[in-house]
Formats: structure tokens, C-alpha cells, sequence
């Protein structure tokens, strides 16, 4: 069947010398200047285009500022060092005004459910040597902060 195959075709080529007029030249270079038109769209919008900012999660803030609940509730002098290390990354972590707000949020639904010296709440940051956009308390406006 493969010789009866190749007759045909040959036979095929001689009865039709000319190849129908198909453009398959032309399409890999619609294909590359579309994918030229793509790359240059897409580096012009990450420069061009302003970003939407995303905001702290709740769980981040929760987990940066756990070690320091029993020292915010019962403890006194200076906090713990995992207290300070969890605020010193929550810090960090809060670069944008987003951020700010979503911790804000959060550091106040979270303080709305447990009692804390409110002291130790306003000098937590300082005492860490750090900076937060709020106090660790329940009376805190997040409107304001950002």
C-alpha cells in the first residue's frame, strides 16, 4: 500500500504541477509579529499600567502577632523576643496603605475579642523597636490609618 501511496502522489504532482497558493510562508510571520505585538504590550504594561494593591491577610497579621497575646493580656515590662520578632515582621510586611489598613482591621477585630492592657498595647511597637500603623487595641480608627 505504501508503493500504490507514493505512485499516487506522484502521479498526483505530474497531473497538478502547480501547488494551490497557500500563504504558508506568511504565517509564521503573522505568528511572530503577533507574538512581537504581545511582548511589547506586555512589557509596556508592567510599567505603564498602575497596580492594584494587594493587602496583608488577616492570617498574616494573626500569625505575626500570637507570641504576643499573653504578654498584651497578663504580662508586664518588656515583651518577649518572639513577641518582637512577629512585630518587627508584621512591620515590614506593612509597606502600603492597604497594608496598614487590612492590619489595622484586623489588629481590632482581633483586640475586640481579647482584653488587653492597653499600655502595653500602645508601647508594643516601641518596645520592640519597631514601627506599626497602629496600637495592638480595640479603640483604634482605621480610617486614619494609611
Amino acid at each position: 500500500t505504501l508503493r500504490l501511496h507514493s505512485t499516487y502522489i506522484a502521479k498526483t504532482r505530474i497531473k497538478n504541477p502547480t501547488k494551490p497558493k497557500i500563504l504558508f510562508n506568511s504565517i509564521p510571520q503573522f505568528t511572530m509579529s503577533i507574538l512581537k505585538s504581545l511582548a511589547i504590550i506586555s512589557v509596556l504594561g508592567v510599567f505603564f499600567i498602575p497596580r492594584l494593591e494587594s493587602a496583608i491577610s488577616c492570617s498574616v497579621v494573626i500569625q505575626d502577632l500570637q507570641p504576643c497575646v499573653s504578654y498584651l493580656t497578663s504580662g508586664s515590662g518588656q515583651p518577649p523576643d518572639t513577641c518582637c520578632n512577629g512585630v518587627r515582621s508584621l512591620a515590614a510586611a506593612t509597606t502600603t496603605s492597604a497594608d496598614k489598613k487590612a492590619a489595622c482591621q484586623c489588629i481590632k477585630s482581633v483586640a475586640n475579642s481579647v482584653t488587653v492592657k492597653p499600655e502595653l498595647a500602645q508601647a508594643l511597637a516601641s518596645d520592640c523597636g519597631a514601627s506599626l500603623p497602629v496600637d495592638a487595641s480595640s479603640t483604634v480608627d482605621c480610617t486614619t490609618v494609611g
